[in-house]
């Protein structure tokens, strides 16, 4: 009943993968649990093992309290007491990443046998990239006050679950806010089977709205009536049902004035890392290709992937400034390289 995990999805979770390893780097000569065995079992107990030592820094250490296990991004442990750290690659705090805190707090509170301080390392919004890269100023560590937990709601959600997982038979849950907020549920598709009817992605319309689609006589997404939607919805209606493209012009002309500088050439399509790598940007800003390496000697290659209709091919998308790379610095570079050969001779 699980949805396929979809690409984008994947990409998610290898960008905060990524940002996780690079956020070890401020607590840096640790031991990664997840790396020293497969199974959880043999994580609890690595991770067990270890935490005998003193001052130790542990990657994904394992602990579990009454069936429920989790995996800290970071667990310092020091004379004083544990230190957890949990990393996201998002660059505020919400409210679920506190949810989330509290409830690795209530695990590491009934299970390690020294006070527990909670951590939220995230992304600085304000961080520009001026080289080299600083990793301190990249990051923020926010500690997170837990004051009180309710253990019998913690207790509660948890039989619950297991009741579900034990069970036989399918549990019926009607569609609702739940089924995204505060994230996608794996088997979002199952209850709501109509978003995915022709591959036609559905827009993003208020859950109140779709609630309306999962009926028994809607059966396809064609069979969607006229609705009464706000002005920007309709337009977004219409648009997949209609299979046809809608272009927002007065956005688009919002944002051709930001542009500043000498444009050769327009490439539309952006792209966006948690990352910054180009210099004078912010994690996670939209970057048009052209724009990005206006005025840069590097050649900038992205989205290598293998090309599925023929062996032994990949693809992949390469930008760089024409008039400066391909033909000033090259020329320079293609001098460089004769001088080196012997081919020509420095004159002094």
């Amino acid at each position: 009943l699980k949805d396929p995990t979809p690409p984008e999805l994947k990409h998610r979770y290898q960008q905060g993968n990524k940002i996780g390893t690079l956020a070890q780097q401020l607590f840096p000569n640790g031991t990664d649990i997840s790396k020293l065995t497969r199974t959880n079992a043999q994580r609890l107990q690595f991770t067990s093992d270890y935490l005998n030592q003193d001052d130790i820094v542990l990657y994904e250490a394992t602990l579990s309290y009454q069936n429920l296990l989790v995996m800290v991004d970071i667990l310092v442990k020091s004379d004083t007491g544990y230190n957890a750290y949990e990393v996201k690659s998002s660059t505020r705090i919400s409210e679920t990443f506190k949810r989330d805190a509290e409830l690795q707090y209530w695990v590491l509170q009934h299970s390690l046998n020294k006070p527990v301080n909670m951590h939220i390392v995230h992304i600085n919004p304000d961080y520009i990239l001026q080289k080299p890269f600083d990793i301190n100023a990249y990051f923020k560590i926010i500690p997170v006050t837990i004051t009180r937990v309710d253990h019998e709601v913690i207790h509660q959600t948890l039989q619950r679950g297991l009741q579900i997982l034990q069970s036989q038979e399918i549990p019926h849950v009607t569609a609702g806010k739940h089924c995204t907020k505060p994230y996608r549920c794996d088997f979002y598709q199952h209850c709501n089977p109509i978003s995915n009817s022709h591959g036609i992605p559905i827009p993003q319309m208020p859950m109140e709205v779709k609630n309306t689609w999962t009926t028994p006589e809607i059966k396809d997404f064609m069979q969607l009536p006229e609705m009464e939607l706000p002005h920007k919805y309709q337009r977004m209606y219409r648009a997949v049902k209609s299979q046809t493209w809608v272009y927002d012009s007065s956005l688009i002309n919002s944002w051709l004035k930001n542009i500043s500088g000498n444009v050769i050439a327009m490439d539309i399509e952006t792209w966006t890392s948690p990352i910054p790598e180009i210099e004078n940007t912010k994690a996670w800003d939209s970057i048009p290709f052209l724009a990005a390496v206006y005025g840069k000697d590097e050649v900038f290659v992205g989205r290598l992937r293998r090309d599925e209709s023929q062996p032994n091919t990949l693809n992949m998308w390469i930008v760089s400034d024409n008039l400066r790379k391909g033909a000033a610095t090259n020329a320079i570079q293609i001098a460089e390289h004769l001088v080196k050969m012997g081919f020509v001779q420095k004159e002094y």
